[in-house]
């Protein structure tokens, strides 16, 4: 699982004292996490690595759950750090893998998967950061086959449900991506990228409102102006022409933000 990956990216401690403070921190994160209070964990794990800077683990902890609320850039920072004290840390190599995919950069992405893969071959992150490394280069039905290792490793992981679900919407396969979706969110409801794909997969197949209400969900969770533009379709779908005009001017807005960060 997840929690034993991460657990086994632990290193010798810098120093007792420093090591147990970034140890509670960590736990704390750990909680708060099982509760669902992502960002309030996060700050733990920040915590963590001031304690112990040297603290692969509290640096993965960190980089991993930046990276899947959508922090990228922070994400990938962490798992560089926690690389300069552990150049062989599988999980480490695994999240820039996925991190680096998510920003668009292939060709770093895919060589990042590769290592993960040849330092942890059975670590089932390492498999979902490639099948993502080849979702950037469009190779969907590639990127299943490596998906399908990692749950095969790891079948409770959310992310890498919500990845294939993307995998197969690329391939047109919305019935099944909705299948892997609902994998996802009945693993982790607040997973917001998953609802927003999903309402893609249900536009796609004419399920208009229940596109919507996804959307809807993902909104929810966080706003960017992919889930306003695919709110927008939506509502326009559905003949709701005012309400869908108003989605694109806050998805056009949030664009030009995006833009400047």
């Amino acid at each position: 699982t997840l929690a034993t990956a991460l657990a086994a990216s632990a290193q010798t401690p810098a120093t007792p004292n420093t090591s147990n403070d970034a140890e509670a921190f960590i736990a704390a994160g750990n909680t708060l996490v099982s509760v669902g209070q992502r960002a309030a964990a996060v700050d733990m794990f920040r915590h963590a690595t001031q304690a112990d800077p040297r603290s692969v683990t509290a640096w993965n902890q960190l980089g991993y759950y930046l990276e899947h609320d959508g922090h990228h850039e922070e994400g990938l920072k962490a798992f560089e750090e926690a690389l300069k004290f552990d150049p062989r840390n599988a999980f480490a190599w695994a999240g820039k893998a996925e991190t680096l995919a998510w920003l668009e950069r292939p060709q770093e992405a895919l060589p990042a998967a590769e290592m993960a893969l040849r330092l942890g071959p059975n670590l089932a992150y390492a498999h979902n950061a490639k099948g993502a490394a080849l979702n950037t280069y469009e190779r969907y039905a590639e990127a299943i086959a490596f998906y399908d290792r990692s749950l095969a490793l790891d079948p409770k992981d959310a992310n890498t449900w919500s990845n294939k679900g993307y995998a197969l919407g690329s391939l047109e396969r919305y019935q099944e991506a909705l299948e892997a979706y609902d994998h996802s969110l009945a693993l982790d409801p607040k997973n917001a990228n998953a609802w927003s794909n999903k309402g893609y997969a249900l536009g796609s197949l004419g399920r208009n409102q229940e596109a919507l209400d996804a959307y809807e969900h993902a909104l929810a969770l966080g706003q960017n102006s992919i889930r306003w533009h695919g709110k927008a379709t939506a509502l326009r779908k559905l003949g709701r022409t005012r309400e869908a005009e108003a989605a694109e001017r806050k998805a056009k807005e949030l664009e030009e933000q995006e833009k400047k960060q």
